[in-house]
């Protein structure tokens, strides 16, 4: 702790949680059907509003867990389109958020999602429109998600945008993508340091290079920048 606040890195004075505990999966499933009609129904757009969805343990745990903005474990963003406080490593998280971080990005919560949200029923209107889907790798490695979650769904309507900054942080970001090629249709080419999302201009820090080659039609003979 620092000042009262937990710099949460190594934090294991608190139980851990499981994923029913944070996300009440048995009574959401039985309200699916009409979560289902209330997101479809929603006025002025799609959504559902779910009270007191996280327990007030988790969430007296989470504030407790909290730093400070003065902590020294922010990257203050300051771009002309935002300035704000943010954290991507997760090690600097606290147990319970870090627990909480990592349900709500869980495949069992993103399928809930889907169940709710009916995304199966965008892929009509991506054929006629010739639309492609297209799910963006994080920070932390989520390509265990992307490869479960490409072969549901065929290439013309789902594939991979690859942030080469998220892939440089996650550290296996090209060697996963590599797997993945036929997938990949479109880039978020920004650039950091290795340890923090920063959106620097692509090769600010030189680690885009590598992935030129797999964006390329013919990969095996295209060269670097």
């Amino acid at each position: 702790m620092r000042g009262g606040t937990y710099l949460v890195k190594g934090q294991h004075t608190q139980e851990a949680l499981d994923g029913e505990h944070i996300v009440p999966y048995e009574s959401l499933s039985r309200r699916v059907p009409a979560l289902r009609d209330e997101f479809a129904g929603a006025d002025p757009y799609p959504h559902v509003v779910l009270e007191n969805f996280l327990p007030a343990d988790v969430i007296e745990r989470m504030l407790a867990e909290f730093p400070a903005v003065r902590s020294g474990e922010w990257i203050h963003y300051v771009h002309f389109n935002e300035r704000k406080f943010g954290q991507t490593d997760r090690e600097l998280f606290g147990p319970t958020i870090r627990a909480v971080v990592e349900e709500l990005n869980s495949p069992r919560f993103l399928g809930l999602l889907r169940d709710i949200t009916g995304i199966d029923d965008l892929l009509p209107d991506c054929r006629r429109l010739g639309v492609r889907l297209a799910m963006e790798n994080l920070v932390h490695e989520n390509f265990d998600q992307l490869d479960q979650l490409m072969p549901l769904y065929p290439p013309d309507v789902l594939g991979i945008c690859y942030d080469p900054g998220h892939g440089r942080i996650a550290g296996t970001g090209l060697d996963r993508l590599s797997a993945q090629t036929n997938r990949l249709i479109a880039l978020h080419l920004n650039d950091n340091d290795a340890r923090r999302d920063l959106h620097q201009p692509p090769s600010w820090a030189r680690s885009i290079g590598r992935a030129w080659p797999l964006c390329s039609p013919n990969p095996t003979t295209a060269g670097q920048p």
